[in-house]
């Protein structure tokens, strides 16, 4: 079986139409944090020493936690779900927050990060995938351009608390400009296949 996430970035006019599009991109860096939570899923054990996207060493609380590899993000939250930035610096499997993440908002160099949408899961003949979907609508006279896009997970950790890690972090390619009145949609795709 082999599991993979690919991304797709589409950029939309005012009005909602369609300006381009690009194919599937598979993703090329998950990083540690993921194989982390991955780890946690297969033993139930939990995990000390993982970074946060802040730095901070944690442990992630596999067994008694409420939250796990939460990425269903509400508008304007960017710590979790499906994030951008600006930075061009390569993947390093033990990254742990953007190069230079775009910040919420109107203001120059922002984008409004609305809600996430994490779709039903699908079956098909061999595989099978989940869907999440975000958009990011640029209200600033200037155009941003985004380079880097993450997904982030809210998982619980030891001592009751929660925190947020960086699971996959890719450079986008190529690099999408979002211009005053302009959305990008990131859409990202976890399949399983035989």
């Amino acid at each position: 079986m082999i599991g993979d996430l690919s991304w797709r970035y589409t950029v939309k006019d005012s009005r909602g139409r369609r300006l381009r599009r690009t194919h599937w991109r598979r993703s090329h860096s998950f990083l540690l944090a993921y194989l982390h939570h991955v780890r946690g899923i297969m033993t139930s054990v939990d995990a000390p020493g993982v970074v946060d996207r802040n730095g901070a060493s944690l442990t992630i609380d596999v067994a008694g936690s409420v939250i796990f590899a939460d990425v269903d993000a509400p508008a304007s939250g960017t710590s979790q779900g499906i994030s951008v930035g600006t930075g061009a610096t390569p993947v390093a499997i033990d990254d742990f927050a953007h190069d230079a993440q775009i910040a919420d908002g109107g203001g120059a160099g922002e984008l409004n990060y609305a809600a996430m949408t994490v779709a039903a899961h699908e079956q098909g003949v061999g595989f099978s995938q989940v869907r999440m979907y975000r958009d990011f609508s640029n209200t600033n006279p200037a155009a941003v351009t985004v380079r880097e896009v993450a997904l982030q997970a809210v998982t619980g950790t030891s001592g009751g608390g929660s925190s947020q890690y960086f699971l996959v972090r890719d450079l986008v390619s190529p690099v999408q400009v979002v211009n005053n009145g302009e959305t990008l949609l990131i859409e990202a795709a976890y399949r399983i296949q035989t």
